[in-house]
């Protein structure tokens, strides 16, 4: 695949895994996620619904294939793309925009897709996780 183009570089703290939560991915990005973890013998790890599988010894084990959303965060104006300590470094509207499209082309839609959390466990347990989750207090207040 061809590189996706360059964001500006953001802070990121060794050991914060505040951006490493249940992501969603395309059918395209869950498979070559698929074909790298083969590859490069990377095991997913049980770690619960807030914490993404793929997040070990501090850092992402995958970053190299990482999902379009892991890749944008921090970037992106969406609340839900934000940085919680606040090491966000945005692009302009019209680049986001321009970053969608080329997204959709290479990927397709992210409706489509997948969650990381499915090389570990069953779209079920997934379900479950995330009913006793939303029954806690919002993770992100405490940050």
């Amino acid at each position: 695949m061809n590189q996706w183009p360059v964001l500006p570089v953001m802070q990121c703290d060794r050991d914060c895994d505040l951006c490493c939560g249940p992501v969603l991915c395309s059918p395209s990005e869950f498979g070559r996620i698929r074909q790298y973890i083969e590859r490069n013998t990377v095991q997913p790890l049980a770690q619960g619904l807030l914490t993404c599988p793929f997040y070990q010894g501090g850092q992402c084990a995958i970053y190299e294939v990482r999902p379009f959303t892991c890749r944008v965060f921090g970037h992106f104006a969406n609340e839900h793309l934000q940085c919680p300590r606040g090491y966000n470094v945005n692009v302009t509207p019209e680049r986001e925009y321009e970053l969608e499209v080329e997204y959709q082309r290479r990927c397709g839609r992210p409706s489509s897709g997948r969650m990381l959390h499915e090389f570990v466990y069953s779209l079920d347990e997934i379900g479950e996780m995330a009913k006793e989750e939303s029954k806690l207090p919002n993770w992100k207040a405490a940050c």
